[in-house]
């Protein structure tokens, strides 16, 4: 029997699924409080309805720094009318994150080249669709266009 153990070819071994995204320092200390919801819909307060969620919203107060989440380079800073205003940061891999609800100045401008931990702007209150929710960031990670779950992958809880 041990012969014929031995002769055996091995059984193949099962390689873990690349991951999707690198790990990301968690832009600001605070806990999630919404959850991401690209298939399933989480109910917003401010706008009283259902809605998907396509980034999660990490608590804080007004005036925490925050942080980018990935190397890269700032491909805009703006104001959008729900998220209020936003840093957009490209990664060398093309991974796109998205800090949403700022401060109405930011530390960092367009082209702008940053690594990971980086101070990028401090947390505000400027998000019109979540206004009556305590203070947050909203945290978007965007891969190939379509939103992902950043919450696996941050390194500091």
């Amino acid at each position: 029997l041990n012969e014929a153990m031995k002769s055996a070819s091995p059984s193949p071994t099962v390689s873990a699924a690349p991951k999707l995204m690198p790990d990301l320092v968690k832009p600001v200390k605070g806990s999630i409080t919404k959850k991401f919801a690209y298939d399933n819909l989480v109910f917003m307060k401010t706008l009283n309805q259902w809605s998907t969620h396509f980034g999660v919203d990490i608590s804080g107060k007004i005036g925490d720094d925050v942080v980018s989440a990935l190397k890269g380079t700032v491909e805009s800073t703006y104001k959008d009318p729900l998220l209020g205003n936003c840093v957009k940061v490209k990664s060398d891999n093309d991974i796109v994150c998205v800090y949403a609800g700022l401060v109405n100045t930011t530390t960092v401008k367009k082209g702008d080249a940053i690594e990971a931990g980086e101070l990028i702007g401090q947390l505000g209150n400027t998000a019109s669709c979540e206004a009556t929710e305590d203070p947050h960031l909203h945290f978007e990670v965007w891969v190939k266009n379509t939103p992902q779950n950043p919450e696996p992958y941050f390194i500091t809880k």
